[in-house]
């Protein structure tokens, strides 16, 4: 993804370039958004016959003056190469398509900035799972986030384990303890089943500082997360160069989630 691409007029914002080896070489093909796409390329996710691409800062449908509904695009694989199929958009200025992951049956998408409320200022974040049936994607489930001061950042990152059937949900901002000055926390990480329902409490390290950006990476299996912190264990303003955290996955997935 090269999301900050500018490209001719009356096109949009960004592009993607798909790499193919061939004959001991590396050829690319270039897919470039419409006009009311914007940071098309921010987030990229492949499956074997699938590629999502995420514009979060796309236009709003029908309004040529709000940006950051965002939108997704979806590739099918076929024997010329790569065809759009489908576009999905957000509904409000949530920066849908932030984050992504996909296999091949399920699609999840973050939209960190979506607001309790159309009218609210409250950024809970949510995250939207769609099922594919029929080569056309259906969205299943949403999953929001819980906290009150809308300042956590919800569904910034992703990661899918499909064997285990655990979804990872990243909160870059959520505080360790809420705070009533509503100021953005070190981060978190949840973990749900694939239909939403969460099997595992707020995974965040106590110690984190402000602006910590614990859960800027996400890495899953079926032994161990690996949760990448941005900006080390204190804040940005004291940037440690970064930071990860690795945990077994039995001793943070809730009692029975295995079951």
């Amino acid at each position: 993804g090269a999301p900050g691409k500018k490209v001719p007029n009356e096109q949009g914002i960004g592009t993607v370039y798909v790499f193919a080896e061939q004959d001991d070489s590396w050829t690319y093909t270039e897919l470039a958004p419409p006009s009311s796409e914007r940071a098309f390329g921010q987030a990229v996710a492949m499956s074997e016959e699938w590629l999502a691409v995420g514009a979060p800062h796309s236009l709003c449908k029908d309004d040529k003056a709000t940006f950051g509904c965002g939108a997704v695009a979806l590739f099918a694989r076929t024997a010329d190469g790569w065809e759009r199929k489908q576009t999905l958009r957000g509904t409000v200025t949530g920066k849908f398509g932030a984050a992504l992951a996909i296999t091949d049956n399920l699609l999840v998408i973050g939209a960190p900035s979506e607001r309790m409320e159309e009218d609210d200022d409250i950024e809970i974040g949510a995250v939207y799972l769609y099922a594919l049936a029929e080569d056309r994607w259906e969205r299943s489930h949403k999953i929001v986030g819980d906290d009150p001061l809308g300042t956590s950042l919800f569904g910034a990152s992703l990661f899918v384990e499909s064997e285990e059937g655990v979804l990872a949900v990243g909160a870059l901002a959520t505080p360790y303890v809420p705070d009533e000055h509503g100021d953005r926390g070190g981060g978190a990480v949840y973990l749900f089943d694939l239909r939403g329902s969460p099997v595992s409490g707020k995974i965040a390290p106590s110690f984190l500082g402000w602006g910590a950006g614990f859960g800027r990476g996400i890495w899953l299996n079926q032994e161990h997360l690996v949760v990448l912190s941005a900006y080390g264990t204190t804040s940005f303003r004291n940037d440690e160069g970064g930071a990860f955290a690795v945990y077994a996955l039995e001793d943070v997935l809730l009692e029975g989630a295995r079951d």
